[in-house]
C-alpha cells in the first residue's frame, strides 16, 4: 500500500444499525459492519450537508475510503417501528394516509474502529475538517435511530484536537495501536487510581474487551489486496447521483479479511 493519512473513527453505541438490502416487506436488516453510505451519511450530517444537495453528497462519497476493524460484537436485537408520511417510490410523493409497520435489526453494544482516507483526486473536504466536524457536528449524530446516540464522539482526538495517522500498512498499524493501548492501560491502571490520563485512548478505556496477541483481527474493506484470504460480500451501499434527485446506491464488493496478531509479526489468516 502507498503511505497516506488516516482519520480514525471509533464507532461505539448501545444500539447501531447499518442497513442491508431489503428483500421483502418493511423489515430492515443490518449488515455486520458499517457501510460506506452509512459512514458517509454520518460525516455529511456532521458537516451540515443537506440531503437535497446531491452534488455535494456525491463528491463526498466518491472521495472517501474506509477500513473497518471489529472491536467487539454484541447480540442482535429487533426493534418494532411505524412510519407515517413516508415517500413512495412510485412518483416520489409523500403518502400521508398510509402507515408503514415493520421491524429493524440492530447490533447491541457493538464497537468498530474505522480508518478513513481520501482518494488521490481532489476532495471537497480535508480529513482535518471532517474530523473537526465529527467532534463538533452540525446535526446530531446517532447510530441508526435518534434515540441511540454514540457513546463517544465518532472521531479519535486528544484533548479536543483531531489527530491523523500517516500509515503505509493500515491493517497492521490498527492492530499495533490497539495492542499498545492495552499495554499502556494495564501499566497505568496498576500504578495509579487516577484514570484521567487514560482519556487519550481510542475508546477512552470504557470497559471494552482487550485485544489479545493470539486473536485474529477481522477487517472489512473494499481493497482487494488480500482477496485470496478473504470472504467477499456484495453490498449495495455506494451512493450514486442521479437526475431524479433521489438517493440511489450501487453495488460494491467488501472483503472480510482476517489477520492474526502477535507481538512482532502479522500474517493473513487462511
Amino acid at each position: 500500500m502507498k503511505e497516506c493519512d488516516y482519520l480514525l473513527m471509533p464507532i461505539w453505541a448501545a444500539m447501531q444499525s447499518w442497513g442491508d438490502q431489503v428483500l421483502a416487506g418493511d423489515d430492515r436488516p443490518t449488515l455486520s459492519f458499517p457501510t460506506h453510505s452509512g459512514l458517509c451519511g454520518l460525516i455529511a450530517a456532521a458537516l451540515g450537508i443537506e440531503r437535497s444537495n446531491h452534488a455535494q453528497l456525491n463528491a463526498l462519497h466518491q472521495s472517501l475510503n474506509f477500513i473497518v476493524l471489529d472491536i467487539c460484537k454484541g447480540a442482535l436485537q429487533t426493534d418494532f417501528y411505524s412510519v407515517k408520511g413516508f415517500v413512495r417510490a412510485e412518483g416520489l410523493k409523500v403518502d400521508q394516509r398510509s402507515t408503514v409497520i415493520g421491524r429493524k435489526t440492530y447490533m447491541a453494544d457493538t464497537a468498530f474502529l474505522v480508518a478513513a482516507s481520501l482518494h488521490e483526486a481532489p476532495a471537497p473536504y480535508t480529513l482535518e475538517s471532517i474530523g473537526q466536524a465529527l467532534l463538533q457536528p452540525h446535526y446530531p449524530l446517532y447510530a441508526g435511530r435518534k434515540s441511540y446516540p454514540f457513546h463517544l464522539p465518532p472521531v479519535y482526538h486528544i484533548a479536543g484536537k483531531v489527530h491523523l495517522f500517516r500509515w503505509k500498512e493500515p491493517y497492521h498499524e490498527m492492530i499495533r495501536l490497539r495492542q499498545q493501548e492495552n499495554i499502556e492501560f494495564q501499566q497505568k491502571r496498576a500504578s495509579t487510581t487516577d484514570h484521567d490520563h487514560l482519556s487519550d485512548s481510542l475508546f477512552k478505556d470504557c470497559g471494552l474487551p482487550k485485544f489479545l496477541e493470539e486473536e485474529r483481527a477481522n477487517f472489512y474493506s473494499d481493497d482487494p489486496e488480500h482477496r485470496e484470504y478473504s470472504i467477499p460480500y456484495h453490498v449495495r451501499d455506494r451512493y450514486v447521483a442521479n437526475s431524479l434527485g433521489t438517493r440511489q446506491f450501487e453495488e460494491r464488493t467488501v472483503y472480510s479479511i482476517s489477520i492474526h496478531a502477535c507481538k512482532t509479526n502479522y500474517a493473513i489468516s487462511k
